[in-house]
């Protein structure tokens, strides 16, 4: 089977694999002291609290990679406990399948939040993501604003991470005048154009868009620089459903021209010719498309999409959607 992780601006990866997971990794990345942990403490308190989210945490020196379930600020049971290292290049291969294939057997989590270790590169650890089966939901990087060009001139990691970013959350915005926060997100930008830029503080980010969920935020207003700053950002969302096959190569297209409000789409599709259906992910402007054995009561075409301002362009994706479905099927 093969998966395909695909940038809107051309850049094509091409896997192939066994069996493919139904679970979606993200990673959260960035500097030392950006505010990584704070952020995942505030949004496992809110938006995941209850669920069944899956915690890989990685250190240098005192602790590698300590696999948890998480409920609220609770660890309820300690699963995985690697060797000393730096995922990107340290923990081995075996060691992290190992991990994670214990978790999808012993917790069947909905989501896996791995949060690298501030000096690691993103890329393979992207590639440890989908050598393991399973999909990328979203890569979120840490900026610290009050520290920015210090990082850069520190780690030489720091530029890998914003520009792998999909959300880029400029944190400690508080420590910032207007005039440097207009001035980091110009550079952020320049770094990573297809991000969405958030500011925070004190890691009060809205998981409904960091980490897939359309459950209430907890803290402060999230504001998104590249849409003027300043205001809360406004997330609506709708769900398409239909039983007909689609079109890969028109599906692929129809996620190539999503409007540029659309944040985040995911769900699963009957894939025309294909005995398998596909799971597929949408984050600013990145997609994925997994192949997955689902049972017969699950073979149908859905989707939810989730950005801002959508009523006035639901339609015509839906209509456009509905273009890439295979007539008479």
């Amino acid at each position: 089977m093969s998966s395909v992780w695909k940038i809107a601006t051309g850049e094509r990866v091409e896997c192939h694999r066994a069996a493919m997971k139904r679970v979606s990794a993200c990673l959260l990345t960035g500097a030392l002291g950006a505010g990584k942990t704070t952020l995942l403490r505030e949004v496992i308190a809110g938006a995941l609290a209850g669920r069944r989210v899956v915690v890989i945490m990685n250190e240098i020196g005192e602790l590698s990679v300590d696999a948890r379930v998480v409920t609220g600020l609770d660890y309820v049971e300690n699963l995985v406990e690697l060797n000393d290292g730096c995922l990107c290049c340290s923990v081995d291969d075996q060691s992290f399948d190992f991990a994670i294939a214990e978790l999808l057997g012993s917790v069947d989590p909905e989501l896996i939040i791995i949060e690298s270790s501030g000096v690691a590169y993103p890329g393979p650890v992207i590639e440890r993501i989908a050598r393991c089966g399973l999909g990328l939901d979203s890569v979120v990087t840490v900026v610290d604003g009050a520290a920015f060009t210090g990082n850069l001139r520190r780690y030489s990691s720091a530029r890998a991470q914003i520009r792998a970013a999909d959300f880029l959350v400029m944190n400690k915005a508080d420590l910032c005048t207007r005039r440097q926060s207009a001035g980091l997100r110009r550079r952020l930008r320049r770094m990573n154009r297809r991000a969405l830029l958030l500011e925070c503080v004190r890691g009060r980010a809205d998981a409904r868009l960091l980490f897939g969920t359309a459950g209430p935020s907890r803290g402060g207003p999230v504001t998104a620089g590249q849409h003027g700053g300043g205001h809360e950002l406004p997330l609506e969302s709708f769900a398409y459903r239909s039983s007909s096959e689609v079109d890969r190569a028109s599906f692929e297209r129809f996620l190539e021209h999503l409007p540029p409000t659309v944040y985040r789409a995911k769900g699963f599709l009957r894939m025309g010719g294909n005995e398998w259906s596909y799971l597929f992910n949408f984050t600013c402007g990145r997609y994925q498309l997994d192949a997955i054995k689902l049972r017969s009561a699950e073979l149908v075409t859905q989707a939810v999409f989730i950005g801002r301002e959508l009523s006035s362009s639901k339609e015509r994706i839906i209509a456009d959607f509905r273009a890439c479905e295979l007539q008479g099927v």
